[in-house]
């Protein structure tokens, strides 16, 4: 689909870092502060799991701000018509299809 409208790339890719960077939020806020798990060893001693924010979750919300920032940028560029994205879809219904511009035009001849 992103292929057929290439126009909604911008919109697209701020929803996905919005979506990512709500999904860091609501992990942030629901996962316990001081979490960990006691394990017997076979020394009889006690391991203790202790889980925090790592890799996964800093990778995510790096991912998820760029895709925020790079979608923001393309938006602003797009609504001051910087750049345009043209394809083999890209049709002008007035040129092409509409008789009022045929119209027009063979009265100017």
């Amino acid at each position: 689909m992103l292929c057929l409208v290439p126009h909604n790339f911008a919109k697209l890719v701020v929803i996905v870092g919005v979506l990512i960077l709500s999904a860091d939020f609501v992990y942030f806020t629901f996962v316990p502060k001081n979490f960990q798990i006691r394990f017997p060893s076979s020394d009889g001693s006690i391991s203790i799991l202790d889980f925090r924010l790592s890799t996964c979750f800093y990778t995510t919300l790096t991912a998820g701000v760029t895709s925020l920032v790079y979608g923001g940028i393309l938006v602003i560029l797009q609504a001051k018509s910087l750049y345009t994205l043209k394809t083999f879809i890209t049709c002008h219904a007035d040129k092409q299809c509409c008789i009022c511009y045929h119209l027009h035009h063979q009265v100017q001849l």
